[in-house]
């Protein structure tokens, strides 16, 4: 009995020993992994992309967590000698049919070269002895080329993948409905002609309009003007006048009313204009700048260039306006040098004169102007300013304080109140020389 325990425990003891010194079952060569040039691969990809030669960047791979399948554990047979895979990679020694012969090395825990199965059947040392490991690997992302008006990635073998940037722009929304001649409104938007050439994409804008519409907010055309039917007399207004079969307030500012009129001015802030100059101006004030401002109208409606200044000037009183209101944390300097200065100026004017003729800017070459002039009696010294504040005078204005500067600054601010004092000056002369 103790004879047969002992042959027992031997046989153990042999089969036990063989299975440290005997190499590993045979596994695929797809569960053995490398890092190539910073690339993880598993074997098989690294023998099918031609990774095995060259002079590369070999490592240990991470994903290698199991004992064993990490090519720093496989062990080969070259003219040099027996060594691990990785050894004779990192090294550059060469593997291809560099020997006819199999690592006797046992390895513990590792794998013979004869245990690395590849997809053809063969194992790692017969490939070897063949001198068969060769092949192209494809890099992906390697560069990228336009297709189908797109940018498109591409992989070292000229195979194309998947899209890098799409070319297309949509196009905005629409815009408001603005004035784009007498009377008729449209909205627009802008498009992009998109695509892609040799390797980047381009685009071109393009504007894309909306058919004409005739007074979109309703009325009818007087004059060039929208007017709605909702008067015919003064009377029929509460604050104001009857101007084209609509109700203007007698507070309304003229150029202000044109910019919301046109399209460049929310009603909202439209309507904070209207109330802070109803606060802070005097009558006197109002008219003064009405008489300025009825040529500076008409200007615009010719002058896209002197327009966009004037558009500059009224932000800048806006925001300073929406600061006194305690609307806005931040005033404007140039607002406040025109509020503080510019104001008295106007006036000035305002006390020679009755209230101008602004109601001519709405119903310009019109029957009811012709009407309202005959009834309309006025004061000696508002033909003088009329006669003064020409389309041409107030022009030069804006060109003297210009002079050669780039932008509206707070230099032009200053030139600008500066012409204006020039011209008040020369109205109250000529209003003395003909009361003389």
């Amino acid at each position: 009995m103790r004879l047969k325990v002992n042959v027992f425990l031997g046989v153990m003891l042999i089969l036990m020993f063989s299975n440290f010194c005997v190499a590993n079952n045979s596994h695929p060569a797809s569960e053995f992994w490398i890092e190539v040039d910073e690339l993880e691969l598993n074997l098989q990809d690294a023998f099918d992309g031609g990774l095995l030669i060259g002079s590369r960047a070999y490592v240990a791979s991470s994903f290698a967590i199991n004992l064993g399948h990490s090519v720093e554990d496989i062990w080969i047979s070259t003219g040099s000698g027996e060594m691990t895979l990785l050894y004779a990679l990192v090294n550059e020694i060469s593997i291809i049919g560099s020997s006819l012969t199999y690592s006797e090395v046992t390895p513990i825990g590792g794998h013979l070269a004869t245990d690395v199965i590849f997809s053809s059947g063969e194992n790692l040392q017969e490939i070897i002895n063949s001198g068969s490991i060769s092949g192209v690997f494809c890099y992906p992302h390697d560069y990228f080329l336009c297709y189908d008006n797109d940018e498109y990635w591409y992989n070292s073998c000229e195979e194309r993948e998947e899209i890098k940037k799409d070319c297309y722009i949509p196009c905005t929304a629409w815009s408001g409905y603005y004035e784009y001649k007498d009377c008729w409104f449209r909205r627009y938007r802008i498009c992009y002609t998109t695509g892609c050439s040799e390797d980047s994409c381009y685009s071109t804008s393009y504007y894309q309009y909306t058919a004409g519409e005739v007074c979109v907010n309703g009325g009818i055309c007087v004059g060039g003007y929208c007017a709605s039917t909702g008067c015919v007399f003064d009377f029929e207004c509460d604050d104001g006048y009857c101007v084209g079969f609509e109700c203007q307030s007698d507070d309304d500012t003229v150029v202000c009313t044109e910019l919301h009129n046109t399209g460049f001015m929310s009603d909202e802030i439209y309507a904070r204009d209207v109330e802070y100059s109803r606060e802070y101006f005097s009558q006197e004030a109002l008219e003064g700048y009405r008489s300025w401002g009825i040529p500076v109208v008409r200007l615009m409606r010719k002058n896209t260039y002197l327009k966009d200044i004037t558009v500059l000037i009224v932000d800048s009183f806006l925001e300073e306006s929406s600061y006194r209101f305690g609307e806005s944390e931040v005033g404007n300097e140039m607002g406040k040098y025109y509020l503080d200065n510019a104001v008295p100026l106007f006036e000035r004017i305002g006390v020679l004169i009755d209230d101008p003729d602004w109601e001519s800017l709405f119903i310009e070459d019109s029957w009811i102007n012709s009407i309202i002039g005959f009834f309309d009696k006025k004061n000696p010294n508002d033909e003088i300013v009329e006669n003064y504040f020409t389309e041409e005078k107030v022009a030069e204005m804006f060109y003297n304080a210009l002079g050669d500067k780039a932008e509206l600054n707070m230099e032009f601010t200053i030139a600008f109140v500066k012409e204006l004092e020039k011209a008040v000056e020369d109205i109250e002369r000529l209003v003395k020389e003909s009361e003389e």
